[in-house]
């Protein structure tokens, strides 16, 4: 869920759009729109494989290709869409063209990793053929049938609330949506060093990232809101008609609307749970130990090998010249190798790591590293610090620390 709602929404929003475009019920869907959509799977399914296979694509350069031409796109779309109650009377072909690139957009950035997800549902047990398997399954399949409900619950009741508040609560809508894909263009171009340096903007990809639901509740605030006022609406109006059959369809339609905004306020209670209180749960860590306090000695910190070489992950903190205290870990990954980085990394900052078997896990993102990698700059791998052994002692200069306390700051 936390990954493919975006994608999901957005859909719900270009689909709504799209239905108050004349060409659209003309055949333009089956032209523009299913086109745009097979393209889209195509490009997915195309990153999965290489993604899964071989190592010959980057995700963050292809997802840039996407955001990229996403935003600009958005932005047009906003400007120029119509509203459902325009439906057959407004003439758009513009509208339909983009709707239809920014569905191919959206399919290819979300669908890679529901396409990913189930291959990994069989690690870490002996056989397919038991219950864990079966529940994992489960659970993927509740998740895409919620997100379903839920995108078709907001696409039919935006046919059936006013058009100026519809505007309204559409154009919100989307100014949340395209926050999210510049926070998420801005985060790779940071960590690439696409940006020029500066730590203000570090710092505020790093809030928006440790707050990534603020754009979920942001979202659930407006449809939740527009499906209250659509269910007080149809509380508050009274039926009327020429003749009692004509009375009798408009409280059933009443009816319909009020149903509606309880499907999508029970979607979004579940979601809700889904990515607070059960997500906390499922990702659970075990309870981490304090960092050991270490000093310099002659601008050297030394550790005895003996009290780091059990193949366990070992943080230390050390207290830097301006008061900021310093984190680092160390890990032995071989007979004759040790893994030794900052607490911290450049994609999700100082929130540092814990150890589950022989991974290693970023407490911030659940990103799952193999200690074999620790040591080595990019993506989210602690910040590589350079150190040597000699005498039977691990050795990091307390200069190395003292450059990188702005992490910790």
């Amino acid at each position: 869920l936390d990954g493919a709602w975006p994608m999901a929404l957005a859909l719900a929003l270009v689909f709504t759009v799209l239905s108050g475009v004349r060409e659209y019920d003309r055949g333009g869907a089956r032209r523009a729109v299913l086109p745009g959509f097979v393209l889209g799977v195509l490009a997915a399914l195309t990153l999965a494989v290489l993604k899964r296979q071989t190592g010959w694509v980057t995700r963050e350069f292809y997802n840039l290709g996407i955001l990229w031409p996403m935003i600009p796109a958005t932005i047009v779309f906003m400007a120029i869409f119509p509203t459902p109650q325009n439906r057959l009377a407004v003439k758009a072909p513009a509208t339909l063209w983009l709707g239809a690139f920014l569905i191919a957009l959206w399919v290819a950035y979300g669908l890679p990793d529901l396409f990913i997800y189930p291959l990994d549902f069989g690690v870490g047990l002996d056989s397919i053929f038991n219950v864990d398997y079966l529940v994992r399954w489960t659970g993927y399949l509740a998740g895409l049938t919620l997100l379903s409900i839920l995108a078709l619950g907001l696409a039919s009741q935006a046919r059936a609330v006013p058009q100026r508040l519809l505007r309204f609560f559409l154009l919100a809508s989307f100014l949340v949506l395209l926050g999210l894909v510049a926070l998420k263009a801005t985060q790779i171009m940071t960590v690439r060093g696409m940006l020029p340096r500066s730590r203000k903007l570090t710092r505020a990809v790093i809030f928006f990232l440790e707050r990534d639901n603020f754009f979920l509740y942001a979202q659930m605030a407006i449809w939740g809101g527009l499906a209250l006022v659509q269910m007080v609406r149809s509380r508050l109006t009274r039926p009327f008609g020429a003749n009692p059959a004509l009375v009798r369809k408009m409280r059933a339609e009443l009816r319909f609307q009020f149903s509606l905004g309880v499907l999508v306020l029970a979607s979004f209670a579940v979601f809700l749970l889904s990515v607070t209180a059960l997500k906390a749960y499922q990702e659970r860590g075990p309870k981490i130990d304090e960092p050991l306090a270490v000093v310099a000695n002659n601008g050297l910190i030394e550790l005895d090998l003996a009290e780091v070489s059990d193949g366990k992950l070992h943080r230390r903190q050390f207290m830097a010249k301006s008061g900021v205290a310093t984190r680092f870990i160390v890990i032995r990954k071989s007979e004759t190798a040790y893994g030794v980085g900052l607490d911290a990394c450049d994609i999700c900052g100082q929130t540092g790591y814990y150890q589950r078997g022989d991974e290693v896990i970023c407490k911030l993102c659940d990103v799952v590293m193999n200690k074999v990698t620790i040591g080595f700059p990019g993506g989210c791998n602690p910040v590589p610090l350079d150190f040597k052994i000699q005498g039977g002692k691990l050795v990091i200069e307390a200069e190395s620390l003292e450059k990188e306390t702005r992490r910790f700051e």
